[in-house]
């Protein structure tokens, strides 16, 4: 039941990514977080998201090439 609303919703990765983004944005708008570590966050979570989608397609794509090759 879990993994079925994880995958319509996106993936854990996006799930996180947006706790992570909801939960600094409430840090800046209740000023608990100055702009420059807001910033800072930010980048970090949207790098920390495609690095690890980049990640992932890598090593889909080195997967599907060892299943596609030969036996010598």
């Amino acid at each position: 039941m879990y993994a079925q609303f994880i995958t319509t919703t996106g993936g854990r990765r996006f799930l996180l990514s947006c706790a992570s983004l909801a939960s600094i944005t409430f840090l800046n708008a209740y000023g608990t977080l100055d702009s420059t570590a807001f910033a800072a966050a930010l980048a970090a979570t949207v790098a920390s998201y495609i690095a690890g989608n980049t990640y992932q397609k890598v090593a889909s794509t080195k997967e599907k090439d060892n299943e596609h090759r030969q036996p010598e």
